[in-house]
């Protein structure tokens, strides 16, 4: 019950001022209404204590999931800057800076992966910027042990069968591509997978 629960939420904070309390209340009115998620909450309480990392965090997040790269951007910098040696951050930055196609985001990667060499996430990131760069074969290394730490994974899955079929290895590549067909049907990376295994099949 979103609705009630927000309504709870928004009561405390009227009592309190909690940046966790915050959070409740925002995830409850945007599961209330997903299309329309209350992103004034979070950056009205940015403004007033713009040091708040826990909500920097969410916001930043929430900016990414919904496409707003340049504030997601943004915001991860200002977390980087409060933070400078954050391995998560640095991670983020390297994905957004990759999405935005700025050369830094290997460096982003490089320093997210040496910080945490055991995240999957950390090491996914670097092993795709490198298969993306032309690096296949030190990114398949990456890509293979990122999902050694979390094999269903689909994005994982799919970075991994891109850089298969990129060195050729097709059968490979295919089952890595059902990996993801069986765990996300329907999402973006899932149409991905879909369109390379065609491809493969055509090839």
């Amino acid at each position: 019950r979103p609705a009630e629960a927000a309504a709870a939420y928004a009561r405390g904070l009227e009592k309190q001022e909690d940046g966790m309390l915050l959070l409740r209340l925002y995830l409850a009115r945007r599961d209330a209404d997903p299309q329309a998620p209350p992103l004034d909450l979070l950056t009205a309480w940015l403004d007033a204590r713009p040091d708040d990392i826990v909500v920097k965090r969410t916001l930043a997040g929430e900016y990414a999931r919904l496409d707003r790269i340049d504030d997601a951007v943004r915001l991860n910098e200002e977390l980087l800057s409060l933070s400078p040696n954050d391995p998560v951050v640095l991670n983020n930055l390297a994905w957004l800076y990759h999405k935005t196609g700025n050369p830094a985001a290997v460096d982003y990667a490089e320093r997210a992966y040496a910080l945490a060499p055991d995240q999957p996430d950390a090491i996914d990131t670097l092993g795709w910027i490198l298969v993306q760069r032309g690096e296949v074969s030190r990114g398949l290394t990456l890509l293979r042990d990122a999902q050694a730490r979390a094999a269903d994974d689909p994005d994982i899955n799919y970075h991994l069968a891109v850089a298969l079929s990129k060195l050729g290895r097709t059968a490979e590549a295919r089952a890595r591509l059902r990996v993801v067909l069986n765990s996300d049907d329907g999402s973006a990376v899932a149409e991905a997978a879909k369109a390379l295994l065609r491809q493969l099949s055509e090839g």
